[in-house]
């Protein structure tokens, strides 16, 4: 049984004996081989020329090698840095006492201490502006708490008192859980990198971080539209991170235009209280299943396999509870992307054999007399009651997902020009083997991040429905993805003629291969 949950996984141009990814094809191989699905490139680490130059590299070696000789269609996801506030750069470490004072300054400084008081630089211009009296400030992914005792907007300095200390040294990141932050979510540093993404790296997904509102999405769309209309481009869809207070606030307007929502749960467990969080998790996805939208979870899902061989026992929890929520995908970061990282390929194929094993028990009516089959499979939706101009395809794919429910289709398959059929189907997560015919590359790589989707690219379809389904019948037994006699669903549309129009699906058709 293949794994329906996807696995995302974090590499970067540092990896494995030889120190640089674009030398370890062989290592990229394995990963891909074990179950990964989605290569997320973090461009808050992608600052250099000849980083931008290995990453190029790293994803022609996976598209036109590995992708080629494995089958497979490995995507990749651009996750744009967004206005993190940091630390900047210090001439040494400090270290902070509960009940210290600190002083925090957007001047550049040539010494960190000024007297017996230190003084750090945040790389925020409008740090002093944003915080107020009494405001919490989190540094190194929350272990450092401070509170705003004062500032002095003259001088561009907060003074701060420590309630948790520790150390402090460059480029930590600094969060303001009680702070409304000015920045847009988009900087300048951001629309440079998405041309790169864009136009060079021709990305299928783009993370955008530190979401607030709905608008934020609006405004990258737009951009993205106008990136990929310059190129020539089909356009990548868009990721949510939702990592703040604003953004919780604003979840139905985020859902609503985005196209999918990464529960980044490492900013949040800092800008939000951490007991929250699996609560949030819960209530994202649930929303994200209910609107159509695919939602990844993310942050240290198996971080101990950094430096060891074996998970612990809470982080299987945390995998198979992703799992067991609805989550199309899972994610791991620092456990494939760390300069320390010492199993890339284990961690991968660990976070493998948990999903699947999650999957296969659920696929049970019952374990230990309860009744638990609902909780991941045939969550068939019902649609909101007002119509749309999509609404007969969504109601024709639903129907298709009733019909394989009902029959035990062993597949639902269907034809697919933007992927939106894809889509549509992944939300009712049929308990069959869900199959999309594309004649575009693009949409065959970008469903890799979809639940349960398996991708095949047809050059063209047939001039007939008939036709059509023999050139797919044909190629799901050559490639023994199907046997003779398996009962399948097939969903597809009449647009035959000419690959200028893009109809929704209006044929549902049922018969044994």
């Amino acid at each position: 049984m293949e794994k329906k949950t996807r696995i995302v996984a974090t590499l970067g141009t540092k990896m494995g004996k030889n120190g640089r990814t674009v030398d370890n094809k062989q290592i990229l191989t394995k990963l891909i081989q074990k179950g990964l699905n989605v290569i997320r490139l973090n461009f808050s680490h992608i600052t250099q020329e000849k980083d931008r130059m290995e990453i190029k590299e790293l994803v022609r070696i996976v598209r036109e090698e590995i992708n080629e000789e494995l089958g497979t269609n490995v995507c990749f996801l651009q996750d744009l840095q967004g206005p993190k506030i940091r630390v900047g750069k210090m001439n040494t470490d400090i270290y902070v006492k509960d009940g210290d004072t600190i002083i925090i300054t957007t001047h550049i400084l040539d010494n960190t201490y000024e007297g017996k008081i230190p003084k750090i630089f945040c790389d925020y211009e409008y740090f002093c502006e944003d915080v107020e009296v009494g405001h919490s400030v989190f540094i190194n992914d929350g272990y450092i708490e401070m509170r705003v005792k004062e500032k002095d907007m003259h001088k561009k300095e907060v003074t701060c008192s420590v309630i948790n200390g520790g150390k402090i040294s460059s480029h930590k990141g600094i969060n303001l859980p009680q702070t409304l932050v000015k920045a847009a979510s988009l900087t300048p540093d951001d629309e440079n990198d998405l041309h790169f993404g864009i136009e060079v790296l021709k990305v299928e997904w783009v993370a955008i971080s530190f979401v607030k509102t709905g608008a934020d999405i609006i405004d990258l769309r737009n951009k993205i539209n106008d990136i990929s209309r310059n190129a020539k481009q089909d356009c990548p869809k868009i990721i949510a991170k939702i990592e703040t207070p604003e953004a919780l606030k604003n979840i139905d307007s985020i859902i609503k235009e985005t196209d999918a929502i990464m529960v980044a749960r490492g900013d949040l467990a800092v800008e939000t209280p951490l007991y929250n969080v699996p609560i949030l998790q819960k209530e994202m996805i649930k929303k994200c299943n209910a609107n159509g939208k695919a939602v990844i979870v993310a942050t240290q899902m198996l971080e101990s396999m950094i430096t060891n061989p074996r998970p612990t026992r809470a982080e299987v929890s945390d995998v198979a509870n992703a799992v067991l929520d609805g989550a199309d995908a899972v994610m791991l970061s620092g456990e494939t992307s760390a300069t320390d990282a010492l199993y890339h390929v284990e961690v991968v194929e660990t976070m493998a054999k948990i999903i699947q094993h999650t999957e296969q028990n659920l696929s049970d009516t019952k374990i230990n007399g309860v009744e638990i089959r609902s909780n991941i499979y045939n969550k068939i939706q019902k649609y909101p009651d007002f119509s749309t101009e999509s609404r007969s395809n969504d109601e024709l794919v639903r129907g298709a997902c009733i019909i394989a429910k009902e029959i035990n289709a062993t597949k639902i398959i269907a034809t697919s020009r933007s992927g939106y059929t894809g889509l549509r189907i992944a939300i009712h997560r049929p308990e069959c083997d869900i199959f999309i015919f594309s004649e575009n590359r693009f949409v065959v790589k970008m469903l890799n991040l979809i639940w349960g989707i398996n991708t095949f690219y047809i050059q063209k379809r047939g001039d007939s429905l008939e036709s059509t389904f023999d050139i797919i019948r044909k190629k799901l037994l050559d490639e023994k993805k199907a046997k003779t006699g398996e009962k399948v669903v097939f969903i597809t549309d009449s647009f035959l003629v000419t690959e200028k129009i893009k109809g929704f699906c209006d044929t549902i058709k049922i018969e044994k291969i």
